[in-house]
């Protein structure tokens, strides 16, 4: 059991770096194509926004058919397609078609975070917290290692064949996870969730999230675009401090992972967010090139550290049965509200300017800071009475 256990979470954080290094290779390539497609603030905003609406509509159908089918399987057929998209942007001639393969790779890259922290609840009964910090520090990790080198390659080799490279790791993944479809462990089968918040705690809590996205997910995409733009540095300095926030999220996903197994994970997430806010203005803010360095790997701790808490509290929550199709929602729910950003983002860009869209992320990040807080202590209190009222039923307590 140890040795497939083992097994699980070295070809699940293997994956997991594959997955989001092709979800935000698009960001990181952005300035690329913006300047070879001569697209707009608006253009790229809509591309990014195309890209996130083919994950949310599939994350639930994904999160579903592995509750139904088996995760490995699923997850197999996702590395495929992520593959075969990625490898077709090497034949990219015009915008249309860059839309076309993009909602083939984008269908790929759905699969996964519907099924991984599901699949890694249901192998591990101990220490789980920690255990999803592991594997999200993978997922920045592998983003890290991609930005490292694209930032050294797109010089010499072009954007093209660096994309193609990569994407072909997706095709003995894809074997591999068809062959192992990663059982469910015995002793997991027949666990409930530990937790039972209730339909409200649930609205609040998936709200949160989609607000939370809203925000973040256009500042970070739109980091290489300010540090070209607004910076005046080159594409591998965007590479770089992008690179940043993905460096602070290994940290933080291993820091936030080792608290959640000491304190609430609501409560961890909370304070998360309220530190969020000040680190985004101050990013914007004139300054050093040092100082915006260390703002950046802050706040990849704040945005990248709030998945461990988050796939811990959530799998405590959900029972095994439809586990797939709760983390389905609550990623589908992200990525409209992602999907919409940068959109939005590149509207107020091109009306205004690019420093007065990170600005306006803020509203929603403020307002998913206050709904964690919230929830926090709306499920506290429900715990209270539930103990409470257990301890009036039961007479010899």
């Amino acid at each position: 059991m140890k040795k497939l256990q083992a097994n699980t979470l070295f070809l699940v954080c293997i994956g997991h770096g594959y997955n989001d290094i092709f979800w935000l290779f698009l960001p990181l390539a952005l300035p690329i194509l913006r300047e070879e497609f001569r697209l707009s603030y608006t253009q790229s905003g809509l591309l990014l926004s195309f890209y996130a609406l083919i994950i949310a509509a599939f994350s639930f159908l994904s999160g579903h058919l592995g509750d139904l089918y088996g995760r490995g399987r699923i997850l197999s057929v996702g590395f495929l397609l992520t593959a075969v998209g990625y490898i077709s942007l090497v034949f990219l001639k015009s915008f249309a078609s860059m839309l076309i393969v993009l909602a083939v790779a984008g269908i790929g890259v759905s699969t996964f975070h519907s099924l991984a922290p599901p699949l890694l609840s249901e192998q591990f009964r101990q220490r789980k917290a920690i255990l999803f910090g592991i594997f999200e520090a993978s997922g920045s990790a592998g983003i890290l290692l991609m930005m490292y080198f694209f930032g050294i390659l797109v010089s010499s080799m072009g954007w093209r064949p660096i994309s193609a490279l990569i994407a072909m790791m997706g095709l003995p993944l894809a074997l591999i996870f068809y062959k192992e479809d990663l059982p469910i462990s015995s002793s997991q089968s027949k666990r409930t969730q530990k937790i039972r918040p209730s339909r409200t705690d649930m609205v609040i809590f998936f709200l949160s999230r989609a607000l939370r996205s809203l925000g973040i997910v256009a500042i970070v995409s739109f980091i290489p675009l300010f540090v070209v733009d607004i910076l005046s540095l080159s594409i591998q300095s965007a590479a770089f401090f992008s690179g940043m926030i993905f460096f602070g999220g290994i940290i933080g996903s291993l820091i936030t992972g080792w608290l959640s197994e000491s304190y609430r994970p609501l409560s961890v997430i909370a304070v998360l967010h309220i530190l969020l806010l000040p680190i985004v203005l101050l990013v914007t803010l004139p300054g050093p090139l040092l100082l915006i360095t260390l703002l950046l790997v802050v706040l990849g701790i704040c945005h990248i550290g709030f998945f461990p808490p988050q796939d811990l509290w959530l799998s405590q929550v959900s029972h095994r049965a439809i586990r797939g199709k709760m983390f389905g929602v609550g990623m589908s729910l992200d990525t409209v509200a992602a999907a919409i950003a940068p959109g939005l983002f590149g509207f107020v860009g091109d009306r205004w300017d690019l420093v007065s869209s990170f600005h306006w992320m803020l509203l929603p990040l403020a307002a998913a800071a206050t709904l964690f807080v919230v929830l926090r202590y709306s499920v506290s209190r429900s715990a209270r009475i539930k103990i409470l009222e257990d301890s009036r039923l039961s007479p010899n307590q």
